[in-house]
């Protein structure tokens, strides 16, 4: 026990003091640290310098993952004489939860650097080493730590080793590890059906405190970030627009924020649950209540799919079809998509006849719909004009039972329809064709055999957005076009947009033909008016002709003719409208009444038809005036009535603001001499009010009261351009200047009528009918009051002409 306590005591002597008896130790020692990126830091360990004293000294507080505790290695000053030598020096640590001493020390060796290798009282000897780069913190917990060092050297006298240890007890340092901030996780809700929702979000498994919460319509927070100011670890959600994502900043004291990982809640579209019945406009039908304009929504596939009954409009912000679902649009409803339309490969969307999807923006569409379009009533060997409103339908797909000779496109380069392959070839976006009735429709019997309506099925991706088709002038100009939209087209807005591109003098044309070689083929709308071209049969047309111009409409699937002067003609999304008039290519179209006009027809004995309509409108002009004016064709068909401005015959005609003393020139064409009949078939705006329309003969010198009565007439085989005239004054009706209506009185009593003058004598009296005919004369008389009876004619109005001394009165007269 005595030579230990010797032993322990020789040895403190030889490591802590500096006697001439010593042969070698140690000076000063220094342990090398670089702090968080710091140049290197030099501790004390048995020395007194400025530097830090590392016994007891407090390094700091590190958080984990982002701070350092580099060690670098350290410093011996060493002093030797005697020719004691020295073979090598090493500095040791450890670290250990602070107040539980454990784990073995780590010796890291000094290199010789500098120095005397002998005398005593000479240089010391520097050994040092700054390049183990050791990050003490690596798998430290947070907690408080203690790191202990000291030093020891190799001598080759007194005993072989020298130590610099704090008298044994070593040096000691202490510092913290904090744990580092962990942003954590968020949950909760995940999903809305629409804006109108609440919810709340937690974070989880964070370290540190909340700084705030921070909002994002961008996944990556890379833009539109909006800082919440919440520091809790909940987050209450509440009428969340669009697909938001959310993510809370941690800090935990001093250490680096953290951000939680990002959490989405999405807003779905309005979604379908069909969970009462099949009523689109049942709140209790749908995940988020009825689709609002702005909503984007979702159909899945469900038991009860949505129907959008007759009569409704919807409109949507987009419509997606999943996997299964179905929708039908019913006859008399309109489905408005501000965007897209996408719909599944097995699902079905349907737009039944007289029902529409119109869309507002030029986007794309994904998936197939069904659009489905009656005829007019026709029979087996009829035709229609046909257009696509989807893309990739093919032509004997959509007919497979008319005959594969019975399709046909048209040919502008030689005004004729050219035979087109159906099974090879698709409807062309805004390309009209000629197609017969399958050959299973029901024939033509007679007159009183009713046609029969057959329903088009187109299949394919909805066309949208603005159309370009191409036209040529070639040859006589005439183009087959058609709408291409599952809507109505306007056709006030598709003349606008074509200004330039369609003639001036160009009418919309029809197919109207029945399987009849002896009737005319088109009806002609314009701007101002639509004209039919049958009298009478299974084909006419009916109905009122009020409306608005949003009426005027050219409806899905109808191809049609314009006479192009430019390259192409546009279809754009901005003149569909919602529509529902049941109107498709030969069925009347209804009319506005802010214009005044009159329906002229034109009948002959054998049927053969043509109709002329006369426009008084504030905006056009006796000139020609662009989608106004309708030019005729007076070569389709047996006979023609019509008018000509500038040499152009119209069918059509818009002229200036009416005025009681215009004249209307009336040409027609006659192929075959017999006797004809000119009618008003119909009027509106002013002429409702009592205004009187006249046709004046100028080869009889009648004038015909045509509001009230027909007028037939014989002509020769021809063109006549002079004979008839539109007036709305009769001046043969007109009283003489040199009499007052007073000075002659005419009445009927008994079926006898009486005519008296008061001061002239009588010299003639002549009766004419409503229509201008001669029916009764009576010359000379010489006497002031004339009696009449026994005319043949009963319950109508007659026209009395009474020539006196002073001149001629006229007077209409009532049976």
């Amino acid at each position: 026990m005595k030579r230990l306590l010797l032993l322990f005591i020789t040895l403190m002597y030889l490591l802590l003091g500096k006697a001439h008896a010593q042969s070698a130790g140690f000076n000063n020692t220094f342990i090398i640290f670089s702090i968080n990126g710091s140049l290197n830091l030099y501790y004390d360990l048995n020395a007194a310098t400025d530097n830090y004293d590392f016994d007891g000294q407090f390094l700091g507080n590190f958080c984990q993952n982002s701070d350092n505790l580099i060690f670098k290695g350290g410093e011996h000053n060493i002093y030797k004489c005697n020719g004691c030598d020295l073979t090598s020096t090493r500095i040791y640590y450890r670290i250990y939860p602070t107040g539980s001493p454990s784990g073995t020390f780590v010796s890291n060796t000094l290199n010789y650097f500098s120095g005397y290798n002998n005398g005593c009282g000479g240089q010391d000897q520097r050994w040092e080493k700054l390049d183990f780069d050791t990050d003490l913190l690596l798998g430290l917990e947070a907690g408080n730590y203690t790191i202990e060092a000291y030093s020891d050297a190799t001598i080759t006298c007194q005993g072989g080793t020298a130590f610099a240890s704090n008298g044994g007890n070593n040096y000691k340092a202490t510092f913290t590890v904090t744990a580092a901030s962990v942003g954590g996780t968020l949950s909760g809700n995940a999903s809305f059906c629409s804006t109108s929702n609440s919810g709340t979000l937690t974070l989880s498994g964070n370290t540190g405190n909340v700084v705030r919460w921070e909002s994002s319509t961008v996944s990556d927070f890379s833009a539109s970030v909006t800082e919440i100011e919440n520091t809790t670890t909940t987050l209450a959600l509440a009428n969340v627009p669009v697909t938001t994502y959310y993510r809370a900043l941690v800090k935990n004291e001093d250490c680096t924020e953290d951000y939680s990982a990002i959490h989405t809640v999405t807003v779905n579209p309005n979604s379908w649950t069909g969970s009462v019945d099949t009523d689109w406009n049942n709140a209790s039908n749908w995940c988020g209540g009825i689709p609002a304009t702005t909503d984007d929504i979702t159909i899945a596939s469900q038991t009860n799919s949505p129907v959008i009954a007759s009569g409704n409009n919807v409109t949507v912000a987009s419509i997606t079809l999943l996997s299964g679902g179905n929708i039908t649009v019913n006859s008399g409803a309109n489905l408005t998509v501000t965007n897209s339309v996408s719909v599944a490969a097995d699902a079905t969307f349907i737009v039944e006849n007289n029902a529409n999807l119109i869309q507002i923006n030029d986007v794309a569409n994904t998936g197939d719909i069904i659009v489905e379009k009656d005829s007019s009533p026709l029979y087996r060997l009829d035709y229609s004009l046909w257009a696509s409103p989807v893309a990739n339908q093919n032509l004997q797909d959509f007919s497979p039972l008319t005959l594969s000779n019975r399709f046909y496109s048209y040919d502008e380069s030689t005004d004729l329809y050219a035979s087109i392959t159906p099974s090879g070839n698709d409807f062309e976006v805004g390309r009209g064709y000629l197609i017969r009735m399958p050959n299973n429709h029901p024939d033509y019997v007679d007159d009183s055999t009713p046609g029969t309506a057959w329903t088009g099925t187109f299949t394919g991706i909805p066309n949208n957005g603005t159309i370009t088709v191409a036209t040529t002038t070639s040859f006589n100009g005439y183009n087959l076009v058609g709408n291409p939209y599952p809507s109505p087209i306007n056709i006030h807005n598709f003349f606008d947009a074509n200004t330039g591109s369609i003639s001036e003098t160009s009418a919309l044309y029809f197919w109207r033909k029945r399987n009849d070689p002896g009737t005319t083929t088109y009806a002609l709308i314009t701007k101002s008016a639509y004209t039919m071209n049958s009298a009478s049969g299974g084909d006419t047309g009916s109905g009122t002709f009020m409306g608005d111009s949003s009426t005027w409409v050219i409806n899905p699937g109808q191809g049609f003719f314009v006479e192009a002067t430019g390259s192409s003609v546009t279809f754009n999304n901005g003149m569909r409208v919602p529509v529902n008039n049941g109107q498709f290519f030969r069925m009347q179209q209804q009319q506005e009444s802010i214009m005044s006009r009159i329906w002229l027809n034109i009948t002959g004995s054998n049927n053969e038809f043509k109709q002329l309509a006369i426009a008084y409108t504030n905006q056009t002009t006796l000139g020609l005036d662009y989608g106004w004016d309708g030019k005729a064709f007076i070569n389709d068909g047996p006979i023609a009535l019509y008018t000509i401005v500038n040499d152009i015959p119209l069918g059509i005609e818009a002229r200036p603001q009416f005025d009681v003393t215009d004249v209307v020139p009336l040409a027609y064409k006659i192929t075959d001499a017999g006797s004809y009949t000119i009618s008003l078939d119909h009027f509106d705006g002013l002429f409702l009010g009592g205004q009187d329309i006249y046709l004046k003969d100028n080869v009889t010198g009648q004038t015909i009261d045509i509001k009230n009565d027909n007028y037939t007439f014989s002509t020769q085989a021809g063109v006549v351009t002079d004979r008839f005239e539109i007036v709305y004054t009769n001046s043969v009706l007109t009283t003489d200047v040199n009499l007052t209506n007073n000075s002659v009185i005419v009445y009927e009593k008994d079926g006898v009528i009486t005519v008296n003058s008061n001061s002239d004598t009588i010299q003639d009296i002549t009766i004419y009918d409503a229509r201008g005919r001669l029916i009764y004369t009576q010359l000379g008389g010489n006497q002031s009051t004339a009696q009449i009876n026994k005319l043949p004619i009963q319950q109508q109005m007659v026209i009395v002409h009474i020539t006196t001394d002073s001149g001629m009165v006229v007077k209409k007269l009532i049976m």
